[in-house]
């Protein structure tokens, strides 16, 4: 008896672990996912002339004697929507 009890714990503790490493595989897609979306944007950031859209657009960043105009009913575009 002592051994067939043995066997169904053994069972259920390597179906539990079974378990465990299936969600941890799934965490780990999803954060492998997050981390490359992440890492696009950095390089995007890195770039100088998407980081000057954002900028502009974003916080209405003007240059030297230029004058921006937000209107009510003008949708922005955002350079970040990609």
């Amino acid at each position: 008896m002592g051994l067939g009890a043995q066997i169904i714990h053994t069972k259920i503790a390597m179906g539990q672990t079974t378990q465990q490493i299936s969600a941890r595989k799934t965490k780990l897609s999803t954060i492998k996912q997050t981390s490359q979306r992440l890492q696009g944007h950095v390089d995007r950031l890195n770039d100088k002339s998407y980081l000057e859209k954002l900028i502009r657009s974003k916080y209405y960043y003007s240059k030297s004697g230029e004058t921006i105009y937000s209107l009510p009913y003008e949708k922005s575009s955002d350079v970040t929507a990609k």
